[in-house]
Parts: structure tokens; C-alpha cells; sequence
């Protein structure tokens, strides 16, 4: 059972937390311990609310590092093959369509639209 004064320290340090943000000690003991040590496996995270000078190493998750290892290397795959390419394919031309009522109402919109520019200057 904690005592009294355990309990007030620990409100406290909540209460500074959420002022200043966490402390650098208790992100430490967060952090899983023996595969964050890999470099693969760390990000660099700016702390918030610090100058940019800072930076600290958060782990993470091993599934988005695998997924993006997959993705690079379907893409060198294809690059290898020839079907992959930097800039966008071209676009393909679309098949004609036939033209719908909505067409014609348009085209006589702007037929009219011009019509009545033209009338304006007249006046």
C-alpha cells in the first residue's frame, strides 16, 4: 500500500507530465529492450516541444519494417523486368462515347452564353 506522500509525488510528476510532456526517464523503461538496439529497427522522432537539435530514437514496429522490405523489393523486381518506371505511364486514350442529352444541353449553353455577350455589345 502506497503512503500518502508516494501517492502525492506520483500526482505530481502526472501533473508535470501533462504540463511539460513526459519525462526522457520513463520513455527510456518504455522501450522494448534487446531488437531496439538495431539501427534497422530505429526511428528518429523530434521531441516535441524541444528545439530541433534534439532527436530521439523510437523503435518501430517490426510488421511496417517488413511490409516496407517487401514493397522495395517488389519494386526492384519489376525495375528488373522493365516494368517499372520513375515517371507515370501515359495516359490512354478513352474510347469515344456517344453524346447524351446533357451534352446538347451544354453545348447550347455555351452557345447561348456567347450569343448574349455579343448582344451586350451591340447595346
Amino acid at each position: 500500500m502506497p503512503t500518502v506522500l508516494q501517492v502525492a509525488q506520483q500526482i505530481s510528476q502526472e501533473q508535470n507530465q501533462q504540463q511539460n510532456g513526459p519525462n526522457f526517464s520513463s520513455l527510456r523503461s518504455s522501450l522494448p529492450a534487446p531488437h531496439s538496439r538495431n539501427s534497422a529497427f530505429l526511428q528518429q522522432v523530434p521531441p516535441a516541444g524541444c528545439n530541433k537539435k534534439r532527436v530521439i530514437l523510437v523503435p518501430t514496429s517490426v510488421p511496417v519494417q517488413q511490409q516496407e522490405n517487401e514493397i522495395l523489393q517488389r519494386i526492384k523486381a519489376l525495375r528488373k523486368e522493365g516494368l517499372w518506371f520513375l515517371k507515370r505511364l501515359p495516359r490512354l486514350q478513352e474510347a469515344p462515347r456517344h453524346k447524351s442529352h446533357h451534352d446538347y444541353l451544354l453545348e447550347e449553353m455555351q452557345w447561348m452564353a456567347t450569343d448574349f455577350v455579343q448582344e451586350r455589345r451591340w447595346k
